[in-house]
């Protein structure tokens, strides 16, 4: 699925992109994600407050929860600024350089990139009650059309 993403970022069309409102749905869509886990985190740390743990004990098990916490403000954060300047989600990502930008793009870049260059990315169903690893041709991407 990336080499198809670069292609598209390849695309001089690509910049179209700069105008699209994208990222304020993805701002509000993480807000209430960072929201619900703070609340779970927050939630769990009662829970085994009751259960006579030690301090170390209970920073291990509520860790999970924090890494969580922090992959979601990045996001968050590079949401916002997208919101904010939808031309930084694509500054530097267009072009000739595109695979070299891509590759050294952080995670939350990467997905508001995907934002604004695409309107669904899914799966193919695997037959019912098979298990097998999914495969390139299994991902559908549909990429946003822009007009200059």
């Amino acid at each position: 699925m990336q080499d198809r993403i670069i292609a598209r970022l390849e695309q001089t069309d690509a910049s179209g992109a700069l105008t699209d409102n994208t990222a304020a749905d993805l701002v509000a869509a993480l807000t209430a994600r960072l929201e619900v886990l703070k609340a779970d985190r927050k939630a769990k740390a009662k829970e085994l407050t009751g259960k006579g743990l030690d301090a170390e004990t209970m920073a291990d098990i509520l860790e999970g929860y924090a890494e969580n916490i922090r992959e979601v403000t990045e996001d968050l954060d590079a949401a916002r600024e997208g919101a904010r300047r939808p031309e930084v989600a694509l500054e530097g990502m267009t072009g000739s350089e595109a695979a070299k930008a891509w590759a050294d793009a952080s995670l939350g870049r990467k997905r508001a990139v995907m934002a604004f260059l695409t309107t669904s990315i899914s799966l193919r169903g695997a037959e019912h009650g098979r298990r097998r690893f999914i495969q390139e041709g299994d991902v559908q991407v549909a990429f946003r059309r822009f007009h200059s």
